[in-house]
């Protein structure tokens, strides 16, 4: 009896989270911007945090809060991050867009959150709805741009660790025609490089159709146009339709 009492004064607690109490808690952090080491402030952004576990409206009040302020808080980094990850999965489609659209300004604001993030944002490539697989999309770019390497390596091997098709076949369209459909600009040799080396590392993980999607992504990569590239594509068609005769 008495733990049911506790989880029922929990329960209160967090329906009383009202829109008002969120703007007291913003007021006292874009006061104290400057020193948010400050009790009051610290308090405030755990408080935004809990937010997340009351009503829609303050959900998305709060996602907005967090990510405007996460960066001067960085002890409590793996909390909001754990705390928008559960909005990702949240049951109004709204809520969750707008927490797949804040990932990114956890990156920016801590860049060790970027394996996590693009982990999760992989994962959520096989939602249903097709809006929500573009703010998916949106956010994986958003990311890529803040570390593109690292965003490509994570998203390479993300595909060599699951064992879910859908994932899979999904994040590697979304490498050929978001991340390889890009300019020079946004595209770097150096890029290309690292996404033919990876490539070629899980290889040997992929299904045939996910091997022909590879090959398709290299061979319209710039730094696969000359003589000596092309043949190191014929050697590794080559090599994997030894290595997998079984396909047949």
């Amino acid at each position: 009896i008495e733990f049911l009492d506790v989880s029922e004064a929990v329960c209160v607690k967090l329906i009383m989270v009202t829109i008002d109490h969120i703007y007291e808690y913003y007021n006292i952090l874009a006061d104290k911007n400057e020193s948010n080491n400050s009790p009051e402030a610290h308090e405030s952004f755990q408080k935004l945090i809990d937010a997340t576990k009351a009503g829609p409206k303050e959900k998305r009040l709060a996602l907005q809060f967090i990510g405007r302020f996460c960066k001067n808080f960085p002890t409590e980094m793996t909390k909001a991050l754990e705390a928008i990850f559960d909005l990702c999965e949240d049951e109004d489609i709204t809520i969750r867009k707008q927490a797949i659209k804040e990932l990114p300004t956890l990156v920016r604001a801590s860049p060790e959150t970027l394996p996590r993030v693009v982990s999760i944002l992989i994962q959520l490539l096989q939602a249903n709805d097709a809006t929500e697989i573009t703010q998916v999309q949106g956010s994986l770019l958003a990311v890529y741009y803040l570390n593109q390497i690292e965003t490509v390596s994570e998203i390479l091997n993300e595909i060599q660790r699951s064992q879910e098709d859908l994932l899979r076949k999904r994040a590697l369209r979304f490498l050929c025609t978001r991340i390889g459909a890009l300019d020079e600009n946004d595209l770097s040799k150096d890029v290309e490089e690292h996404i033919i080396k990876k490539s070629k590392e899980i290889a040997n993980y992929l299904d045939p159709e996910e091997f022909v999607t590879v090959i398709k992504l290299l061979s319209g990569l710039k730094s696969m146009q000359t003589l000596l590239t092309r043949q190191e594509l014929v050697n590794m068609i080559t090599t994997q339709c030894h290595l997998e005769e079984g396909w047949n």
